[in-house]
C-alpha cells in the first residue's frame, strides 16, 4: 500500500494486510536498495513478501531490516526475512541483546505464561548484523535516514 513518497505499508493487523500479531510494517524504496522497517511478529512473514511484491518489488532486493525497538512484535520475522533475502538486519544497540536472546524480555515470558501467543510458539532469535544509536544515519540507496531513538 503506497502511502507516501518512498514509502509503502507492506505489514499490519491493524490495516488487515498480515498477522493479526503483527505490528506496522514499511518499505522504503530508495531507488538501488529497499529497506524494510520492522519484520512484525514472524507469522506473517509470506504475506509481507507477497505486499512487498504486489507493490511492484522485488524482495531479493532488500538490502536492510531496519527494526524500530526489540519487541518481538516487530523483530520476530527479522531472521527469517535475512535468511529468504541476504538483508542486513539493523536495530538499536540498546536491544541487541534481547533480540539476541527474545526471552530475556519481559513480555515475551508474560505472553506465553497467559497463552497470548499461538500453540507451540516458539520465539526466533535474530541478532542484528549491526546496530544504532540516536542520531545515526543509515543509507539505504539514495535515501538516508536518521534514527531517532526516544
Amino acid at each position: 500500500m503506497h502511502i507516501g513518497e518512498h514509502l509503502y505499508l507492506v505489514g499490519s493487523e491493524q490495516f488487515g494486510l498480515s498477522h493479526p500479531l503483527d505490528c506496522n510494517c514499511y518499505l522504503i524504496d530508495g531507488g538501488s536498495a529497499l529497506a524494510l522497517v520492522d519484520t512484525g511478529f514472524g507469522l506473517g512473514i509470506d504475506d509481507i513478501v507477497a505486499n512487498i511484491e504486489a507493490d511492484g518489488f522485488d524482495p531479493a532486493r532488500l538490502t536492510h531490516i531496519l527494526l524500530t525497538h526489540a519487541h518481538y512484535g516487530h523483530f520476530g520475522g527479522a531472521a527469517e526475512l535475512r535468511r529468504r533475502t541476504g538483508a542486513q538486519v539493523g536495530g538499536p544497540a540498546l536491544g541487541a541483546e534481547i533480540m539476541s536472546d527474545p526471552y530475556k524480555e519481559p513480555g515475551m515470558r508474560y505472553n506465553i505464561q497467559y497463552n497470548r501467543y499461538p500453540p507451540g510458539f516458539e520465539a526466533n532469535a535474530c541478532p542484528p548484523d549491526f546496530v544504532f544509536g540516536d542520531g545515526e544515519m543509515i543509507t539505504v540507496g539514495d535515501i538516508s535516514l536518521k534514527a531517532i531513538l526516544v
